[in-house]
């Protein structure tokens, strides 16, 4: 079976986690990214040949080009995107500050974004997109799975119009 190219994004969320450590122990190469790198090593271990920890906030459009140059430079192309990286609140969503209203936004939508923008130059015709909703019924993913695919459709309908197929 042929070697895959990960970049994992929300690693440490524990069922993006086990995406990690399933293609770790199929021998693809892996580059997780989130935002605390010491809680990412205490997951998964330090660096090796075929594993690379990248600290990153999605929210980032620089940190996301950033983290998916350094994929392409250490494995030299991007198979498959894991999109796990978002942001969750304890309280109800009618209880959020204006910033994490904002800060929310930032990540859950915008994040996504950054992400496919970033990763997309560095796949190949066939790589795929994974996005991990952790549990279908928690308001803020189902916010970000719908709001990510409505932004796909307009694009892919975009694209349409445009000649590009």
């Amino acid at each position: 079976m042929k070697k895959r190219i990960w970049m994992i994004a929300g690693a440490s969320n524990d069922h993006v986690a086990k995406i990690v450590r399933m293609a770790r122990v199929a021998g693809d190469s892996v580059l997780v990214t989130g935002r605390d790198v010491l809680k990412l090593e205490a997951l998964f271990g330090e660096d090796t040949a075929d594993f690379h920890v990248f600290q990153m906030d999605a929210a980032s459009e620089a940190q996301t080009d950033l983290a998916a140059r350094t994929c392409f430079f250490h494995f030299g192309k991007i198979d498959l995107l894991v999109d796990g990286a978002t942001l969750q609140f304890e309280e109800n969503a009618e209880d959020y500050s204006e910033v994490e209203k904002v800060r929310y936004l930032q990540v859950n939508i915008a994040g996504g974004l950054n992400l496919l923008r970033a990763t997309l130059p560095y796949m190949q015709s066939n790589g795929s997109i994974i996005t991990c909703l952790p549990h279908p019924l928690l308001e803020s993913y189902m916010a970000r799975h719908t709001g990510i695919e409505f932004i796909s459709e307009y694009q892919r309908i975009d694209e349409v119009f445009a000649g590009v197929t």
